[in-house]
């Protein structure tokens, strides 16, 4: 893409997406009520419903009608809960801050129910919050204000929804067939002499993590919506077989997998990496393009490129010249680079044939918290516990240091800023800690530039407008731009409201200061270390390789009945290496780092990966029926793999051997690769 494609997919990436449009929807709902009764005098009315209509839209997740239907009827009934037990305690401080830590623990606890569900419990917590700093004085009437914002809020996003019920689909197909071209950029550097293999491998599993994360989001959109998984809907079965090809195009371009040393070597000054490479570039700059299609919501037709048909016959014509071994390898190298060129036509095909008569699509989504597993989190020993009794422990002691500020009218962003920084993990606390400081202090003096230099209260609200905004649009992607706008935002509206005053600015540093260090230090509290949990993560992995390996070996023998599918098998080996890769980067940032052998995880990671990888390439390449001869080589590889899993648990990461995996021999079989990978695997993860 010429930079002229670039910035014009920029602009429509932003301006079509659904942040920007969400941010939009979100301010009016903000704001319109806000202005509204402001303007009829009724201050108390206008605080409450927008406050309600601002916290509550932070809990509207993508989704279908009846997830969001839900989320809206816990959402409404919570917040009047909340707002009403919190105005009653205000008889007595202690009260308060008893009320503050049980409310907090029983909405930390709710992340035990889902994603959603955990959302809703924080926005609880964060509406306690903002309640205790307002103080209003009818606690009745401010409750049923705080309902009635969020009843309004989700009235307004429901009937969007409605209209236009695939909007967050097209949105998730959008980031996923984006991340798939990042992916497949990764892949070019593969035949590049100049770059790192090793650095090579570590950003193609970073953005094989992105990519799996983005398949997840599809799944639950599309796969959870009854109404769009009918057979007679016409539009979710349209969806279903994009989303099919989009699947099917990433494992396609998982499968292009070699020994790139090796590859390297052979083909060095003869021009075919060069070819390759631009071959691939073509590919991503289309499917780029074709990402950017989903947003308008328009079809962009696809015609074939003279210039890529010329540089494949290009291919062809070099493989014609090398002797037979070279020649195949260039011609199963264009075979898939043709065959992924064919799925993004398929992408763009809403007519494809319906394949899913016997897929049984509840397999491929998490199922719905049970009664078992919320009671099974009961535990001292449970994440979510420990966390939910260090954050209420933490909102306790924030509250009881706000109350030592009497006279400050802002003390309660000590409060907001450990509910809105505390995470379960260490990294992401650390990482929201710098995030929120670095944000709120820039914020801090755009907005003191903007209250010096502009003094027209109009144009001040419509720029503290903008920012909110900005707050909406970036607080999914983006954290540290959320913070920076929300800053500015809240600054010029109370300095509007309430007179400018250098208080404002003084509370907001020294309150979010002091909110940061506790929610830091709070971290070696219950702590929850990734580094604890490498073991288990580790077992995962390797058990999904085995699953993964076995299913495709049973599949294509025919001998055994398969557990579960292909497909499916293959999502579970990607989400736990995508859950190994996750864990070693939150090791990365925690105090345990030193004693931990980092360079050995990521030879575990990358081997992993590959055999993963290699067994995709697998799949695709053979026919059903012809594994007499490869049986006994991958029976060997499933062993060395189970061995590794059974011996997890006495896993070492603290090793510090250097474990260096063998080059394997350019002229083993994609069969006797997996089994030399497999052993490698065994060894780093037995004997290092």
């Amino acid at each position: 893409m010429n930079k002229i494609d670039q910035l014009r997919s920029l602009l429509i990436e932003f301006f079509y997406g659904e942040y920007f449009k969400d941010a939009l929807r979100n301010t009016l709902c903000v704001v319109s009520p806000v202005a509204l009764f402001f303007m009829l005098g009724y201050k108390q009315a206008a605080i409450g419903i927008g406050l309600g209509a601002l916290v509550i839209s932070l809990t509207d997740l993508p989704g279908h009608r009846t997830a969001k239907l839900k989320t809206a009827l816990l959402s409404v009934v919570l917040f009047f809960i909340t707002t009403f037990l919190v105005g009653l305690s205000f008889s007595s401080q202690w009260l308060t801050a008893f009320c503050i830590f049980f409310l907090t623990f029983i909405y930390a606890m709710m992340s035990a129910l889902g994603t959603r569900e955990s959302v809703v419990g924080t926005m609880c917590i964060i509406l306690a919050v903002f309640v205790l700093g307002l103080h209003p004085g009818d606690n009745l009437f401010f409750s049923l204000m705080i309902m009635a914002g969020g009843a309004w809020y989700y009235t307004v996003s429901l009937i969007q929804t409605a209209i236009l019920p695939f909007r967050s689909t097209h949105q998730a197909i959008h980031e996923c067939l984006s991340a798939t071209a990042s992916f497949l950029l990764t892949k070019a550097k593969f035949y590049d002499p100049s770059t790192n293999l090793q650095e090579c491998y570590q950003e193609t599993i970073f953005q094989h993590q992105q990519v799996f994360e983005k398949q997840e989001l599809i799944r639950n959109l599309l796969l959870t919506d009854k109404h769009a998984m009918e057979p007679t809907n016409a539009k979710g079965r349209r969806l279903l077989n994009i989303v099919n090809s989009t699947f099917s195009l990433y494992e396609q371009v998982t499968a292009i997998h070699y020994n790139y040393d090796d590859l390297r070597r052979r083909f060095a000054g003869t021009g075919v990496l060069e070819t390759v490479i631009v071959l691939i570039e073509y590919l991503a700059s289309d499917l780029k393009k074709l990402s950017v299609s989903y947003l308008q919501r328009s079809k962009r037709s696809i015609t074939a490129n003279r210039s890529y048909e010329d540089l494949l016959k290009n291919l062809e014509h070099a493989a014609n010249g090398c002797k037979s071994s070279d020649r195949e390898t260039i011609l199963n190298i264009k075979l898939n680079l043709r065959q992924v060129g064919i799925y993004v036509h398929q992408v763009n095909d809403s007519e494809a044939e319906d394949q899913f008569a016997k897929i049984k699509f509840s397999d491929f989504v998490a199922p719905p918290a049970t009664f078992d597993r919320i009671v099974s989190k009961l535990t001292l020993s449970s994440p979510t516990v420990r966390f939910s009794l260090r954050l209420s422990i933490l909102c306790l002691a924030a509250c009881l240091i706000g109350f030592a500020f009497p006279n400050a009218k802002y003390n309660y962003w000590v409060l907001l800023t450990v509910v809105v920084i505390a995470k379960p993990r260490f990294s992401v606390s650390w990482n929201r800690n710098i995030q929120r400081l670095v944000g709120t202090f820039i914020g801090i003096v755009v907005g003191m530039a903007m209250l010096l230099l502009i003094k027209n209260s109009f144009i001040l609200l419509i720029l503290s407008a903008i920012f909110l905004t900005g707050f909406f649009t970036f607080n999914r992607p983006r954290y540290a731009i959320s913070v920076f706008c929300i800053t500015p935002s809240a600054l010029i509206a109370l300095s509007v409201l309430q007179g400018y005053s250098t208080e404002i600015l003084l509370e907001r540093s020294l309150f979010t200061i002091l909110g940061c260090a506790i929610a830091f230090a709070a971290a070696y509290l219950f702590p929850i270390w990734e580094s604890d949990t490498l073991k288990p993560v580790l077992a995962r992995l390797l058990s999904g390789n085995y699953q993964y390996l076995e299913t495709v070996l049973a599949s294509k023998s025919g001998i055994k009945k398969l557990d579960v599918s292909t497909k499916l098998a293959r999502k579970i080996a990607d989400n736990t290496l995508a859950g190994f890769s996750e864990a070693i980067q939150h090791v990365l940032q925690e105090p345990q780092r030193k004693r931990i052998n980092i360079q050995m995880l990521y030879e575990i990671q990358v081997m992993s990966y590959r055999i993963n990888a290699m067994t995709t390439a697998l799949n695709i390449s053979l026919l059903p029926g012809n594994t007499e001869s490869i049986q006994p080589i991958l029976n060997e590889a499933l062993a060395n793999i189970d061995f590794a899993t059974k011996n997890a648990a006495s896993f070492d990461p603290g090793n510090m051997k250097c474990f260096s995996p063998k080059e394997i021999e350019s002229s083993k079989s994609l069969m006797e690769t997996i089994a030399a990978l497999s052993l490698q695997l065994r060894a780093a993860v037995t004997n290092c």
